[in-house]
């Protein structure tokens, strides 16, 4: 699978809500349709910056595709006139021109297994040139799972981040001293709870 991370802004002038009302209950929709050989779709909205650094994003989007030409179909589609309704839709609730897109590698499970208990709490952390064992605090908060992503690049210069990783943990755990006091060796580091909605494909 070829994997993608889009960290997406919303427009200035409408509160996170109305954004994440708007992915969930307009654009998801309306853009599945057009999604051809997409086979995994999940938005991450950020909920809390646990560390007290502001992503400046307010969604991380996850896509899955089957192959290389899906890539180029959906990157094609936004450019012809029959992506031009995704296009507009997109400018109702997006900072179009502050999105990043990125690819990542397939996730490695650093802790836990499979499957992610009922209740669990998601949290993402991003690093930028982050040193060895950055993530450590955070599996030291117990996870009940974790998976690591590498960033390998992007369509526009450098990424932003260097590794992004994902954690679930028990909703008592985010108390924990080794998640709200996170600041690893990194050039920039943020960690945030996110709650994620997945759209069956």
């Amino acid at each position: 699978m070829i994997r993608t991370l889009v960290l997406i802004v919303r427009r200035p002038d409408i509160s996170r809500k109305e954004f994440r009302d708007h992915y969930e209950d307009v654009h998801a929709p309306l853009a599945i349709p057009s999604m051809q050989g997409l086979k995994h779709y999940l938005r991450n909205h950020v909920a809390e910056a646990l560390n007290g650094v502001e992503p400046g994003f307010d969604v991380l989007t996850e896509f899955g595709y089957g192959c290389a030409e899906d890539v180029k179909h959906i990157v094609d589609l936004l450019e012809l006139p029959e992506g031009a309704h995704i296009r507009r839709d997109e400018l109702t609730f997006m900072d179009t021109q502050r999105n990043t897109f990125f690819a990542i590698g397939d996730p490695v499970v650093v802790a836990g297994g499979e499957e992610v208990p009922e209740g669990a709490v998601k949290v993402a952390a991003l690093v930028k040139t982050a040193a060895e064992g950055a993530f450590a605090p955070l599996l030291a908060a117990g996870p009940l799972r974790a998976v690591t992503h590498a960033v390998l690049g992007g369509p526009h210069g450098e990424p932003p981040w260097d590794e992004v990783a994902f954690f679930w943990y028990t909703p008592g755990a985010l108390e924990d001293e080794h998640l709200r006091g996170w600041a690893p060796d990194a050039t920039r580091a943020v960690l945030l709870r996110v709650d994620p909605c997945r759209t069956p494909l």
